[in-house]
């Protein structure tokens, strides 16, 4: 689907990660609850994940031989049972209804996104359309909801829009994730292609939709970190090298650990914090010979979100991983958090996530943005993070101005994550233009999580992952 210079290995998963998983992790998935085509409860909505060709409430479908029928309204969603569109309705109903209010208005706009020229032309019809619809319920949708125009079944290849009666659409008999139109069907090797590169592709969207299945499962993603400290400071080089030392410190069955989507969950819980071990370890930073000296580190978290305020715990990981740590404060700020005063770092689970009684280990939380509540703050951080702050985008960027020109200002190191290059080097252009000193080129991090969320705008590839590259600043004034 790329029509860039990036081609899709910049964004799938390297082989050498292929190295964490059974190549038969399928075989071994299928037995779960989700995956045997039982019926799940609805996902929780915090934790939605679109799939065009799966129940818009479990997310089952062909993928766990699944029988599936189309909203009569819309015919762009699907559900597995009247139970689960019933249950769906009063989420589905304010977009079902714009939509089909703006197909029965003779939508210019609509009606070429149907079959639109080429994908830049489609990628400048899905933000229109997607505009009006919002704009016609009056409001803006969930997330989910909102993905919906760009993410509607249709052709991979020709962009054709499945949602007409005239368009038979059929699915790779592998993934089950894309689709092409009868006239792009010539074979089951037209999905993906037949090199090492379509291959991983159509690998990645079955991770993908594991991955959703088991946060059904589960009621909520797997956050889940190594139970031991090792005895020797340990900076991993790579995902690869955690694995190699800490796969058989996970309080999971070790076939469970063999699984593409329980890794992929993993690290996507862990990559923060082995995000931030790696960053402190750059000789721009700390330097990897003094991380293993740190008896003391704070974090600042900003633009923090409640749904990252609900795993703090894979923070105790970087207690498992630096010994001489006696002294850990993780501080989230954001404006969609609430005040909460320093609390014990594995309050949600004391009894089962335990931490060396050396370590005085916190959290705490903030309200609002981080230069308005920097100075009630008592103690200077390490490190200052923010992950996929966007600043880049319009919508945000004079909202974060403040917050960056206060930094620019300050001699703290600033750790800016992006869900792919780009995105990090659009916001180190603004991060520059408020003042900051770059002392990190944008880059690939090592420690992206590796579970594969869908990409609506199909961006030179089908996918985006967790903190994918990041970049480092400081301020200029220091």
């Amino acid at each position: 689907m790329s029509d860039t210079v990036v081609g899709r290995d910049y964004y799938s998963t390297p082989k050498s990660y292929r190295r964490l998983w059974d190549d038969r992790w399928r075989n071994m998935f299928q037995n779960g609850t989700w995956a045997s085509g039982q019926l799940c409860s609805p996902i929780n909505k915090g934790y939605d994940c679109f799939h065009p060709y799966a129940c818009l409430a479990c997310k089952r479908g062909p993928f766990t031989n699944t029988k599936l029928f189309y909203c009569a309204q819309c015919r762009v969603v699907k559900y597995c049972c009247r139970e689960h569109q019933r249950a769906d309705w009063s989420s589905h109903k304010a977009w079902c209804k714009a939509f089909v209010a703006l197909k029965n208005a003779n939508d210019g706009d609509f009606n070429e996104l149907q079959h639109p020229k080429d994908v830049q032309r489609w990628r400048t019809l899905i933000n229109r359309v997607g505009f009006k619809v919002n704009r016609i319920k009056g409001e803006q949708l969930h997330t989910t909801n909102a993905q919906l125009v760009a993410c509607q079944p249709r052709c991979r290849k020709c962009l054709v829009a499945g949602f007409s009666p005239d368009v038979d659409l059929v699915t790779c008999p592998k993934c089950h994730d894309v689709a092409l139109c009868d006239d792009c069907h010539t074979d089951d090797d037209a999905f993906h292609g037949t090199d090492d590169d379509g291959r991983m592709e159509c690998e990645n969207h079955q991770i993908s939709q594991a991955c959703t299945g088991m946060v059904v499962e589960q009621g909520s993603p797997l956050c889940l970190g190594s139970d031991t400290d090792v005895k020797k400071c340990f900076q991993p080089k790579d995902w690869v090298e955690y694995f190699d030392k800490k796969r058989g410190d996970f309080e999971l069955p070790q076939l469970m650990l063999k699984m593409a989507p329980v890794v992929a969950l993993i690290t996507d819980g862990l990559s923060l914090p082995l995000t931030i071990l790696h960053v402190l370890g750059l000789s721009a930073v700390l330097g990897k010979n003094e991380v293993p000296k740190l008896d003391r580190l704070v974090i600042h978290l900003v633009g923090a979100s409640a749904q990252e305020a609900m795993g703090v715990n894979k923070f105790i990981e970087l207690i498992r991983l630096i010994p001489a740590l006696t002294y850990l404060r993780i501080v989230l700020i954001g404006p969609d958090l609430e005040d909460v005063e320093e609390s014990p770092l594995n309050l949600s689970d004391p009894g089962s996530i335990m931490i060396r009684s050396s370590c005085n280990a916190r959290v705490m939380m903030r309200k609002g943005c981080y230069h308005d509540v920097i100075e009630s703050l008592e103690e200077t951080p390490t490190l200052v993070l923010a992950s996929h702050p966007g600043i880049y985008d319009g919508h945000y960027t004079e909202s974060w101005r403040p917050t960056v020109e206060m930094l620019a200002s300050r001699d703290v190191p600033f750790v800016v994550t992006g869900y792919n290059k780009q995105e990090v080097l659009n916001d180190r252009k603004h991060l520059e233009e408020f003042g900051s000193r770059v002392i990190v080129e944008p880059t690939e991090n090592p420690f992206r999580g590796l579970r594969p969320f869908p990409d609506p705008s199909l961006e030179c590839s089908d996918f985006i992952f967790g903190n994918s590259h990041f970049v480092v600043t400081r301020g200029s004034n220091a």
